[in-house]
């Protein structure tokens, strides 16, 4: 019996196409909720560190503040990021209540120890 013959890579492209235009909302769909499942199980994991500034450990209040905002390349929970991406850009970052959060963004409050 003769093999079938092997798609070209144009055909395959085009199969592709077809399908996920036949299947586009179904795929959108389930993309959209791992994504906000990523999200979320990385926002649940980061909740538990206490604020930097006054040790409040209310998950509900925690916000992950860049030290340098020159080196801020995305927000956090903005998208479910690449892990590696994720993790690198959370070692920028510090945990802060949000009151601490604004305090240090209206100079009312700094993160440097005192005895320099």
């Amino acid at each position: 019996m003769p093999r079938p013959r092997l798609l070209t890579r144009e055909e395959t492209l085009e199969r592709r196409r077809q399908y996920y235009q036949a299947h586009k909302e179904e795929i959108i769909s389930k993309n959209t909720l791992r994504n906000q499942l990523r999200v979320d199980a990385r926002r649940e994991l980061l909740s538990e560190f206490p604020c930097k500034a006054c040790g409040n450990n209310d998950s509900t209040v925690i916000q992950w503040h860049h030290l340098d905002p020159t080196e801020k390349e995305f927000e956090l929970f903005r998208t479910a990021w690449p892990d590696e991406q994720f993790w690198n850009e959370v070692l920028k970052c510090v945990p802060l209540c949000a009151n601490c959060h604004v305090k240090i963004h209206k100079d009312m409050l700094c993160l440097l120890p005192m005895n320099l």
